[in-house]
């Protein structure tokens, strides 16, 4: 994917608005946990990292 496109797209439907939204942000954080897909982030002091698919900053790694 080219940097800025949108990568994923989630749609859900149910009865209760609530079921609906649990279920996209279960969505969400399944694909976070199973995909490799690497992410940079950026802080408001102009700092950024790029962040491992499967490893939390607490990892040492």
């Amino acid at each position: 994917m080219p940097l800025a496109e949108a990568s994923v797209a989630i749609a859900v439907s149910s009865p209760h608005r609530e079921a609906a939204f649990e279920a996209g942000r279960w969505l969400i954080d399944e694909l976070k946990q199973t995909a490799p897909i690497w992410k940079q982030e950026h802080w408001s002091d102009g700092a950024a990292q790029w962040v491992h698919p499967h490893r939390s900053a607490n990892d040492g790694a």
